[in-house]
């Protein structure tokens, strides 16, 4: 995901610097011609403009290297500002030999392939075309064309990645989970690997509810295998009651029957468990609405059986409610399946508790701290406020945006770049044919109109590739999208407004050229 955006931006670099590298090689037709008849080979002038493109490219990767340690030195000291801040530790990032090696081999790469085309075709000029100015012909404005739809298109598909991905972040910031964050402590910690045993385990969580429980700061809270948001397993399900060979995977969380209440999860249907089934570990479960769905759809829930076939000679559980929906595997997406069953006080894995304060602040944390470790001294214990767990979601969005925006600039940079050099090069070709229109009549706008057309010609072809290429990579990559469709007007809008002003801006320049030509001095030039 990191390097594909990367080598998109070099290949638009390298259609560009081939395309000023054909337009100057046409430049230098007669005095490539001119070497020619005076005895240099062929091989000679393949040589020094191999030579020549070798250096750029050594050059501009050098450059391109130093510039990239010390933004990546930046950068790495303000993402792990950033991330210090949702507990979560980021190495520092620096650039090492092999980065320097690849970085030169790339440059190096980049000069021969971008450079031998140019100079094999300057190589065959002829003279007496060349003293013409009529080398280079409607194969060289070909190649050139293809060059620049290709940069168009590149540079469409990475604003387009980099506008879906802004909107994703976008609408991420206003997504609802399905449940509550404000205020709400997340603490984890596993008693198996403390060497906590069945009954000790129920014997610590007994005592750590009636410490929460005289806490004038805790709201409530609520026991669960893991909060929502974190990786959790998946049980096979078969529908007993439902249609024939009704199956699914679903992901699932043991949780108390507090859990829904302190999260705000409306039980939409039945009931939640209650003390005595958690107790008994009572053979019960409760489903989400999809999961009711997708296994007895167009039926009452309540009562229905499924079996887990993991554990086939485990009891058949009976549904006894039906939650809400939410977002508890995946930000992204709602949930497809989701199962809850009867959290089992003695479990020794890994467990957490969820905490609602009055407040959240750091004595608040600090106090809930103290409470498990005036129990337990030594037992590891993670806190963390779901608001943080849910901000880390939207981490990989934000860098995702900011990353794919910083290369799309740099990749519309280098295409307006190759799109004003090329066109000044057009325009420079025209130079008499504008003089010529001028002498018999044509007008500033008539001039300015004909450059225009012939740019944006290129810029509507590239534009177009573009966009397929952007709707068949947003259809892969729609599941990591929060709420968005491949489509998304406002996406593509910002495309092709902001690719047009740029193509605008770059072509502005050779066109008031073109119709400023003088048309006396256009005749008079031979």
């Amino acid at each position: 995901l990191l390097m594909a955006p990367t080598v998109l931006v070099l290949l638009i670099a390298c259609a560009n610097l081939a395309n000023l590298l054909l337009a100057r090689a046409s430049r230098r037709g007669r005095e490539m011609a001119t070497r020619l008849a005076l005895g240099a080979s062929r091989g000679r002038l393949v040589r020094q403009l191999m030579t020549e493109s070798i250096l750029l490219a050594l050059l501009g990767g050098t450059a391109g290297t130093l510039f990239a340690a010390q933004l990546l030195r930046s950068a790495s000291q303000f993402l792990a500002g950033k991330a210090a801040n949702m507990g979560i530790a980021l190495p520092a990032f620096c650039l090492d030999a092999e980065a320097w090696g690849f970085a030169l081999a790339i440059s190096l790469v980049a000069a021969i392939t971008c450079g031998l085309a140019p100079a094999l075709n300057a190589s065959r000029w002829d003279l007496s075309l060349a003293a013409r100015q009529d080398a280079g012909g409607t194969r060289g404005s070909r190649v050139r064309n293809a060059l620049m739809i290709a940069q168009v298109a590149v540079c469409t598909l990475l604003l387009s990645a980099a506008g879906l991905m802004l909107r994703s972040f976008q609408q991420s910031l206003s997504t609802d989970p399905g449940f509550a964050t404000d205020r709400v402590i997340a603490i984890k910690y596993n008693l198996g690997t403390a060497g906590y045993s069945g009954a000790r385990a129920a014997s610590f969580r007994r005592r750590l509810y009636a410490q929460l429980q005289s806490s004038p700061h805790v709201l409530a809270h609520a026991a669960a295998a893991a909060p929502p948001l974190s990786d959790r397993p998946t049980l096979s399900l078969l529908a007993l009651d439902g249609a024939a060979g009704a199956r699914t995977n679903s992901p699932f969380n043991c949780v108390s029957p507090e859990y829904f209440q302190l999260l705000g999860i409306p039980i939409v249907e039945g009931r939640t468990f209650n003390a005595a089934e958690i107790v008994s570990g009572a053979a019960v479960a409760m489903v989400s609405r999809a999961t009711a769905r997708r296994l007895w759809s167009g039926q009452s829930v309540l009562g229905k059986r499924f079996q887990v076939e993991d554990e086939p000679t485990s009891p058949m559980r009976e549904v006894i409610g039906v939650t809400a929906d939410t977002r508890s595997v995946w930000l992204s997406r709602v949930d497809e399946n989701y199962i809850y069953l009867p959290v089992d006080p003695a479990a020794r894995e890994q467990s957490a508790l969820l905490v609602r304060l009055d407040r959240d602040t750091e004595a608040s944390r600090s106090e809930l701290s103290s409470a498990i470790h005036s129990i337990d001294a030594d037992l590891p214990v993670s806190i963390q406020p779901m608001r943080e767990a849910l901000d880390q979601w939207r981490l990989l969005p934000l860098a995702g945006s900011a990353l794919a925006m910083c290369l799309a600039m740099v990749g519309l940079t280098l295409a307006g770049v190759g799109m004003y050099g090329v066109m000044s090069y057009l325009v420079s070709q025209r130079k008499r044919e504008f003089g010529i229109r001028m002498a018999l009549g044509a007008g500033k706008p008539a001039i300015l109109s004909m450059v225009f057309r012939q740019g944006f010609r290129v810029v509507l072809v590239g534009l177009g590739l573009g966009w397929i290429g952007a709707v068949a990579l947003a259809r892969v990559l729609m599941g990591s999208f929060y709420g968005l469709s491949p489509y998304d007007p406002p996406a593509y809008i910002f495309v092709v407004g902001f690719l047009g002003a740029a193509a605008l801006a770059s072509m502005y320049g050779p066109a008031n050229r073109a119709s400023n030509v003088d048309p006396v001095a256009s005749l008079r030039e031979e």
